[in-house]
């Protein structure tokens, strides 16, 4: 939960999600939800990971977009199975889901002044919601922080994406993306909508002239996720095991 406080006192909340990596209570997350947006005018920030877990410090890639971190006091008592981490290469093609919550609108907050604290009036049930996609090709991310597709002679230099034909929704930042067995493939990042620059022409002769004569907007819908490369690379740069499910 991110709870946010502008100079004219208005309090905006939003949400993203995390992952459990091990039964040490290391989490995974889009490092974006840590920090505020560049140029945001905010007096106060609060994220907020759960209401029993005490958030320590994170280790961030920030070309990646990933960050790990320790949660103390979190039960994990209702965990049955951590993260199996996918291997190799994905085929372009390959069916992807995109796990995340989304409804954010509904976090009702205010700030005590007094305490310099936020306060959650409620907590309402927001919905872990999937979405679907397929993989289209890995991207990097340059040193010029500039994203280009990945050929087999970049010899793995930069930050490494997924592309997917996936619109992730607001909320679903830092949420697993899992193939048809389960296994993590990445991180959600961003959801683009593009305008294709084209309208679909209503030709059947059946529909009236007023159908005929609307011209409707063709959108493409994608979405970009850390590649989980990224996150076995920070977490063994900082000595986090991965877990073996029994």
């Amino acid at each position: 939960m991110v709870l946010e406080r502008r100079p004219d006192g208005a309090v905006c909340t939003g949400c993203g999600t995390f992952i459990i990596l091990n039964s040490e209570g290391w989490a995974a997350t889009a490092a974006h939800i840590l920090f505020a947006p560049p140029g945001a005018q905010l007096t106060d920030r609060c994220v907020w990971f759960t209401t029993d877990a005490i958030k320590g410090n994170f280790h961030i890639d920030l070309r990646a977009d990933l960050a790990i971190g320790k949660l103390s006091g979190l039960d994990l008592s209702g965990i049955r199975e951590y993260p199996k981490f996918g291997n190799g290469e994905l085929t372009p093609g390959t069916s992807l889901s995109h796990w995340g919550f989304h409804s954010h609108a509904t976090i009702k907050a205010a700030f005590d002044a007094q305490t310099r604290q936020f306060r959650v009036d409620s907590f309402p049930l927001i919905p872990l919601l999937p979405v679907a996609g397929m993989f289209t090709a890995p991207m990097l991310m340059g040193p010029t922080n500039n994203l280009s597709f990945a050929g087999p002679l970049d010899g793995g230099s930069g930050a490494k994406f997924l592309l997917t034909t996936a619109h992730i929704l607001e909320g679903q930042s830092g949420g697993p993306v899992v193939d048809t067995e389960g296994h993590l493939w990445g991180l959600n990042n961003m959801g683009i909508r593009r305008y294709t620059g084209q309208k679909a022409e209503i030709t059947d002769p059946r529909a009236s002239a007023e159908d005929r004569a609307m011209h409707t907007p063709q959108f493409v819908n994608y979405s970009l996720a850390a590649h989980v490369e990224n996150l076995i690379q920070l977490m063994s740069k900082h000595g986090v095991r991965m877990e073996e499910n029994t």
